[in-house]
């Protein structure tokens, strides 16, 4: 019995000293969280060792849309906003070039019926 207590113990002792890693830049961004110590460290780059697992820290968002300061996860607004920004400007640009398209396939069925094609499943509408 007593073995067995000392089995038990000694694996609750193992996974309290679980350790988070995060990699955070001059700006106190983080550039990556991590249960393992394995990241290389380049300019500008310091390493920060939490307590606990990675469970532990709950974020809401990726980890690198947060900076680490004074101790606390501060959720980076200005990268996110950036970020939807990019994001919107993509769907923006996306939609002009689906109208190309859709402008330039139709300008081009109209051509091909004026050569006599005849086309039976394909409608002036389907590009509107």
């Amino acid at each position: 019995m007593k073995h067995i207590l000392f089995i038990v113990i000694l694996l609750f002792s193992f996974t309290a000293n679980a350790e988070v890693y995060l990699l955070v830049d001059n700006n106190d961004e983080i550039v990556s969280m991590s249960p393992e110590d394995d990241a290389q460290l380049s300019n500008g780059l310091h390493k920060t060792i939490l307590v606990g697992d990675l469970s532990d820290y709950q974020l809401s968002d990726k980890p690198t849309n947060y900076k680490y300061k004074n101790n606390k996860f501060i959720k980076n607004i200005d990268k996110i906003s950036n970020k939807e920004i990019k994001k919107e400007k993509g769907k923006k640009k996306a939609d002009e070039l689906t109208l190309i398209n859709n402008k330039s396939m139709l300008d081009a069925m109209i051509a091909l019926e004026a050569e006599g094609v005849v086309f039976n499943e394909v409608k002036h509408s389907d590009f509107e």
